[in-house]
């Protein structure tokens, strides 16, 4: 579907029908391909409008309205996604099955523990005592052989983060 290579990404195929709801950002990329993963973060977030960035998450928003995990609320300023709370729960067992009862740790948990310790959310789901064995399994992964993915996960939150965070200067 893609290849990520030095800092840019190149669609290979069509995007998969069970990823559809992704499907503005795949056409962006798509169209722009090869590009730089900040051209794409800078699209989406650092726009004078932010037409990008509320394409993709309708399209998401709308695909998880689909499968019952959110509820639309409309307002003034668009439109609202909010998860339900049994949709929550699910997600935080899943969590807890892999990290507390020595099962293999998934990538996609992987990356949502991460993204959850990154944002300071961690505390909203887990106890203190449950916070430190998360970060202690977190550096447990670190030092084996899948130590490379993880911290590339890792490299890329953190780097995405950081262009989020990033002030913007007008070009001379």
């Amino acid at each position: 579907m893609y290849k990520y290579r030095r800092k840019k990404v190149i669609v290979k195929s069509d995007l998969p029908t069970d990823l559809d709801y992704l499907q503005p950002l795949f056409h962006y990329i798509k169209q722009a391909s090869p590009v730089k993963i900040s051209k794409v973060v800078g699209a989406y977030n650092f726009s004078i409008t932010d037409k990008h960035l509320k394409q993709l998450v309708n399209s998401v928003g709308d695909s998880l309205a689909k499968a019952n995990t959110v509820v639309i609320k409309n307002d003034k300023s668009g439109s609202k996604y909010v998860p339900n709370k049994s949709s929550i729960n699910k997600i935080i067992d899943k969590i807890r099955a892999e990290i507390f009862e020595d099962e293999l740790i998934t990538q996609d948990v992987t990356i949502l523990v991460i993204l959850l310790n990154k944002s300071g959310l961690l505390k909203d789901y887990f106890s203190k005592h449950e916070q430190i064995e998360i970060k202690e399994k977190l550096n447990e992964l670190n030092k084996t052989e899948s130590a490379n993915l993880v911290q590339g996960m890792i490299n890329k939150v953190e780097g995405i983060s950081a262009l989020l965070q990033a002030p913007i200067f007008p070009r001379k």
